[in-house]
């Protein structure tokens, strides 16, 4: 038998869920007990739950109000909770000092895009469990085709010429540029010859004559 109640309508759902708790406490000083119980128990769940990704609190002492963030890879997660002590021991105490709490579970719809724009992108939820290996692997080519453009054509030495700015132009490496400017300042037109004038300025040199 199992005490496992899960609504329908998350029995196959898969994403990750996130759960959002407020917390409305009648004096701000119980905003730091809370801030301080929620990081115990955040970090014990942490240990009972494979499921369990994060938590965050935010507080606002004005209105006297806490808002918690908890992410989790799955929504059968969430009955992990039930194992935790002091979690349990939270709630009596909350409730004790007259913090009320109401949570809601949020699940996982789909990308951005698809929601907002009616795209078709074929794209993980940010909270399921990935690996490296898998996401590359969704990727043509993977790991290879980003080394073949990362690797020159002589024996995998990285083409510098090849790369290029943010502002798309050519980007050459500091040898290169300061031979071209060395080049500049040698040519005809950056020279200013003896009694001659400079064919960019057409100033003399100093004490030449007009």
């Amino acid at each position: 038998m199992t005490l496992l109640r899960l609504d329908p309508r998350l029995g196959d759902h898969v994403g990750g869920v996130v759960v959002v708790t407020r917390f409305d406490c009648p004096h701000a000083w119980m905003l730091l007990w809370l801030r301080w119980y929620h990081r115990r128990v955040a970090a014990s769940v942490a240990r009972e739950s494979e499921g369990f990704i994060r938590a965050l609190l935010t507080t606002d002492r004005r209105t006297g109000t806490a808002y918690s963030v908890t992410l989790w890879r799955s929504p059968t997660s969430l009955y992990d909770m039930g194992r935790v002590p002091a979690h349990i021991d939270g709630v009596r105490r909350a409730a004790r000092l007259g913090i009320r709490a109401n949570a809601a579970v949020f699940p996982y719809v789909d990308h951005w895009s698809n929601v907002m724009f009616g795209s078709h992108l074929d794209v993980p939820s940010p909270l399921a469990a990935q690996t490296r290996s898998a996401t590359d692997a969704r990727r043509p080519g993977g790991d290879e085709d980003a080394e073949q453009r990362t690797e020159g054509a002589h024996g995998g030495t990285p083409d510098v010429h090849a790369v290029r700015g943010s502002a798309g132009g050519r980007w050459d490496p500091p040898e290169a540029r300061g031979e071209a400017h060395e080049q500049k300042e040698d040519s005809p037109d950056h020279r200013c010859h003896d009694g001659g004038r400079s064919a960019v300025t057409g100033v003399g040199p100093a004490g030449a004559g007009e």
